[in-house]
């Protein structure tokens, strides 16, 4: 039985029927340990296996480190450069919006994490775990402009970057408020293949990360032309 069959007609999943057990004896004893409005987040640790990296939230930590490692390495930017750590990308876009306005870019590029169509019975998608950089063109969001795509393939290759392409049928980046900011932006995404996203383990290559952070240098000590 497929994991929705499961779901549809089995656990019949929603918030009346889920609980957190944080060990209280009756509905007293629980006002005392929490009171409306606290929240929680899983106890888990990041961890290190092999050539994997696993922990919560890589979306979009990933996006933050690589962002960040890229700062250290750019030598000769050849645009000026506003890096941005939004908020609340999941629930609307909503720090992208405000940052692209008050940035006003000629040019955008996010950094997310991507789907890694490389487990039993996952979806079909051209990104996997190990494939190298993604370089986004579609997802529900936006259509990434041509001429990122070019700039960033191209970058790729020139920088000797293992890199692949990556289509999402479902969801989107901060790309999708940037790109129409105003009067527009040629917007582009760097994504890393990740599996289990949304979940307290979710995995990424090391590799995969590591060629991320060349590309993102190549990017932006190139001229786009």
């Amino acid at each position: 039985m497929a994991y929705s069959e499961r779901l549809d007609n089995q656990w019949d999943l929603n918030f009346d029927r889920m609980y957190i057990d944080i060990g209280a004896k009756d509905e007293a004893d629980a006002k005392t340990l929490v009171k409306i409005g606290d929240v929680c987040t899983y106890a888990t640790e990041p961890v290190v296996s092999g050539n994997v990296f696993i922990a919560p939230a890589l979306d979009d930590r990933l996006g933050c480190f690589i962002m960040a490692e890229a700062l250290k390495q750019i030598k000769n930017p050849a645009f000026d450069m506003y890096f941005v750590f939004t908020a609340q990308e999941e629930v609307g876009l909503r720090g992208a919006k405000t940052a692209a306005y008050a940035v006003d870019p000629d040019y955008g590029l996010a950094f997310d994490v991507t789907i890694s169509a490389d487990t039993p019975k996952s979806r079909k998608f051209p990104s996997v775990m190990f494939g190298g950089a993604a370089i986004k063109l579609k997802d529900s969001s936006l259509l990434c402009h041509p001429k990122m795509i070019a700039h960033m393939e191209k970058c790729a290759q020139d920088a000797g970057v293992k890199y692949q392409f990556e289509i999402l049928e479902a969801g989107g980046t901060d790309s999708g408020a940037i790109h129409v900011n105003k009067g527009g932006v040629p917007s582009g995404v760097l994504s890393v293949a990740t599996r289990y996203i949304h979940s307290a383990n979710e995995m990424c290559a090391l590799e995969d990360v590591e060629e991320s952070i060349k590309l993102t240098v190549r990017i932006l000590e190139t001229a786009i032309v």
